[in-house]
C-alpha cells in the first residue's frame, strides 16, 4: 500500500495534470456530487495559496534582477541554456548530450554544467555517453561559480590573462582540450548567469497542464517567461496527434516572441543491454516485437517512454510509475517481481520483458542489477531532431553561427514584468476560487 507522501504527491500531479477545461467541469460535477476525490479537494485551497506565494517570490526575484539589485556573471564564452517552463520530464538532458556532440563534431569542447539532482543521475548518463571526449563537467549549485574556476584554470595553464580581453586571446586558438561553450543544463530559471541563448523543451506529451504555477499546476514562472527563448523544442512530438499539436502551438503563439525558433524532437530507440553491468553487450530492439513488457520507471514523464515502447512493436505495456529521481530500495523490487510474475501469468503464451530507462539504471545500477534474475534491460536511446515540425535549417544556422564565435554574443532582452496587474489577478482568482469552494459545501 502507497504511503501518505506517495498518495499526496500522486494527487498533487493529478490535480497539477488536470487541464482548465477539466476543471470547469469538474466543478459542475462536484455540485451535483461528484468531482475530485476528497484529498484533491482538501488541498486545492493549500495549492492554490502555496502557487500565489511562490509566484510573487518570482516576480521579486526578476525584479531584483532587472533592477541590478542581484548581479548576472556574464562569461567571456558563449553560454547555451537548456531549460524548461514545467517540471521534469521534458527531455533536458538529452538534449544537452545532443548539443554536446554537435559542437564536439564542430571542433568545439563543451564545458557542462549541472547541479546534479537527484542523486547524478542524469551527470552519470551525460559523462557515460560522452566519456572519451574532451567534453567538461561542473557540478554543483553554483554554476556560475564552477564555470569562473575550470575557465580561470584552464587560462592559468594557457599563459593567458583572465579577462575582458581573454576571449580574444582565445578566439584564435584550435579547438581541443580548451573549453569553447558553455551548456547550462536545466538553466531557464538559473538568472544567476547571462547566457546567449536560451533552448525551452515542452513535452508535448504532458504538455502544460492546467497552465497555473507550482505547486498548484506544474508550471515553474508564468508563461510569459516564454519571450525568454530563442529555440523552443517539441519534444516527443511523434507521440501525439496533429489536433493535439496544433492546440499545443496555438497556445505556444500567444505567448513566444518574435523570431523564435520553433523545432520538433524524439527519443530514439537504438538497443537494450542487461543489467548484469555489460553494456557493451547490446540486444536488438526486435527482441520486444509482440512481447509483453512491464515498463519500470522513475523519471518524469512515463507516459511517453510507454508510447515509445508500443511504437516499436511491443504488443502489450504495462506501466509501474515511481516519483522523479526515484531511488528503488528492497521493496520496491519486491513490487516488480510481484507484477513480473502475474504478467507472466496473464500472459502465458507470450514472451514477457522487464524494461527500465538508462536513467533509471544509472541512478543505482548496484541496486537494478539485482534484477538481473528476470533478465531485466535497460532500454538505451537519444534525442534526435524531426523535420515537418518547425524550423529545424533556422536552429541549425542558429549552432553553426554559436560555434563560429567562440565569443559571448548579446542576449535578448527580458520582457517587462507587469507585476501589479499579475498578482493582482492571482490574488482575484484566489479569492474566486475560496468563495466558489464555500457556495459548494453550503448547497
Amino acid at each position: 500500500m502507497a504511503s501518505w507522501k506517495e498518495r499526496v504527491r500522486k494527487a498533487v500531479v493529478r490535480i497539477a495534470t488536470t487541464t482548465r477545461r477539466d476543471e470547469e467541469e469538474e466543478d459542475v460535477t462536484r455540485i451535483i456530487g461528484g468531482g475530485l476525490p476528497l484529498l484533491e479537494r482538501s488541498l486545492l485551497p493549500i495549492l492554490t495559496l502555496a502557487s500565489a506565494v511562490h509566484t510573487c517570490g518570482i516576480f521579486i526575484r526578476r525584479l531584483l534582477y532587472q533592477f541590478h539589485v542581484l548581479h548576472q556573471t556574464r562569461l567571456p564564452i558563449p553560454v547555451m541554456s537548456v531549460g524548461n517552463m514545467t517540471w521534469g520530464g521534458t527531455g533536458k538532458t538529452p538534449m544537452v548530450e545532443y548539443l554536446a556532440h554537435r559542437f564536439l563534431s564542430a571542433g568545439l569542447c563543451p564545458l557542462i554544467l549541472t547541479r546534479g539532482y537527484g542523486g547524478g543521475d542524469e551527470v552519470r548518463l551525460l559523462q557515460k555517453h560522452l566519456q572519451g571526449t574532451s567534453a567538461k563537467f561542473g557540478v554543483g549549485p553554483n554554476r556560475a561559480l564552477l564555470a569562473l574556476s575550470i575557465l580561470h584554470q584552464q587560462a592559468v595553464q594557457n599563459g593567458s590573462t583572465f579577462g575582458a580581453d581573454w576571449s580574444k586571446q582565445n578566439k584564435s586558438k584550435e579547438a581541443g582540450e580548451d573549453v569553447g561553450i558553455v551548456i547550462l543544463d536545466d538553466g531557464m530559471q538559473h538568472l544567476s548567469m547571462a547566457r546567449d541563448i536560451d533552448i525551452v523543451m515542452v513535452n508535448v506529451v504532458s504538455g502544460l497542464g492546467n497552465g497555473r504555477i507550482v505547486p498548484r499546476g506544474p508550471l515553474r514562472e508564468p508563461l510569459q517567461g516564454f519571450k525568454r527563448a530563442q529555440v523552443v523544442v517539441l519534444h516527443h512530438a511523434d507521440l501525439v496527434t496533429e489536433q493535439r499539436l496544433r492546440s499545443l502551438r496555438g497556445m505556444l503563439d500567444h505567448v513566444l516572441g518574435s523570431g523564435t525558433i520553433v523545432i520538433g524532437s524524439r527519443m530514439r530507440p537504438h538497443n537494450f543491454y542487461k543489467v548484469d553491468g555489460n553494456s557493451n553487450l547490446k540486444i536488438s530492439l526486435e527482441a520486444m516485437r509482440d512481447a509483453v513488457v512491464l515498463c519500470v520507471s522513475g523519471i518524469g514523464c512515463p507516459e511517453s517512454l510507454a508510447l515509445i515502447l508500443q511504437q516499436e512493436g511491443a504488443l502489450h505495456v504495462e506501466r509501474l510509475d515511481f516519483s522523479d529521481h526515484h531511488w528503488f530500495d528492497a521493496e520496491d523490487l519486491e513490487e516488480i517481481r510481484t507484477r513480473l510474475w502475474q504478467l507472466h501469468r496473464r500472459f502465458k503464451e507470450h514472451n514477457v520483458l522487464l524494461v527500465m530507462t538508462e536513467k533509471d539504471y544509472m541512478r543505482d545500477s548496484a541496486t537494478m542489477a539485482q534484477l538481473s534474475d528476470v533478465g531485466a534491460l535497460v532500454l538505451q536511446s537519444s534525442l534526435e531532431i524531426i523535420s515537418g515540425y518547425g524550423d529545424e535549417y533556422a536552429f541549425d544556422e542558429l549552432l553553426v553561427s554559436v560555434a563560429a564565435r567562440r565569443v559571448s554574443v548579446v542576449t535578448k532582452t527580458h520582457e517587462p514584468i507587469h507585476i501589479c496587474s499579475d498578482l493582482k489577478a492571482i490574488i482575484l482568482q484566489f479569492i474566486s476560487k475560496c468563495f466558489q469552494r464555500v457556495q459548494i459545501q453550503v448547497l
